[in-house]
């Protein structure tokens, strides 16, 4: 199953490995269930955005990876993560004209392990949880299970309003609307990226990207 569109390149499946990545391998301490983070990624892939295949356990998407390029610009770049048992890997692709660091790859392995969750405690979880005779049985069954976040929070603001009271699918549709017609491409990454909050939002925003009223 693969969700959001076609991988970075232009072909489906798995992304190709870029010339220019720096690859990040992220240890997970305790249990992980990367079938679980991989799936979750895949039911909220942003068409246009993100790109995820649940049997290649391959997510991708652009990041802000900190500090001020080219008058100010924002200095983007594309994470391919790999999901595995015990370790994440993550290739970090820069957009064209960004130049990775050593600062770069720290912020982006810090935010890796802040979105994905791979520092959480299960243990204390399965501790605290373990016990209780309704959700203790879910606990054991899945202990690896991590609270997977967001890696832009405007983003996730606006998914969840568009969200409301629609279903999940119709949500990423009208999403993908929004970045379809206002977000841009990044040269480099394959994908585009979420429009922003200071963006100048034409009235038609609403229309355009949400369902309408019977």
């Amino acid at each position: 199953m693969r969700a959001g569109g076609t991988a970075p390149g232009g072909s489906a499946g798995e992304p190709t490995r870029d010339s220019r990545a720096r690859r990040l391998s992220l240890a997970v301490e305790g249990d992980y269930d990367p079938a679980h983070a991989v799936g979750l990624l895949a039911a909220h892939s942003v068409p246009g955005a993100e790109l995820t295949d649940v049997a290649a356990s391959t997510h991708s998407r652009v990041v802000d990876l900190g500090g001020a390029g080219v008058d100010g610009a924002a200095r983007l770049g594309r994470l391919d993560v790999h999901f595995g048992p015990d370790v994440v890997e993550v290739d970090v692709v820069p957009a064209d004209g960004v130049d990775l660091g050593p600062a770069d790859l720290d912020r982006a392995g810090a935010l890796a392990r802040r979105w994905l969750d791979l520092d959480g405690d299960t243990g204390a979880v399965q501790a605290a949880l373990g016990a209780d005779p309704v959700l203790g049985p879910l606990v054991r069954a899945r202990p690896g299970i991590r609270v997977t976040g967001s890696p832009d929070g405007f983003e996730t603001a606006v998914m969840t309003v568009l969200g409301q009271q629609v279903s999940l699918a119709a949500a990423r549709t009208f999403t993908g609307r929004l970045v379809a017609a206002h977000g841009v491409d990044v040269p480099g990454t394959g994908l585009r990226r979420f429009p922003r909050a200071r963006r100048r939002w034409p009235p038609s925003t609403s229309t355009s990207c949400a369902p309408r009223s019977a």
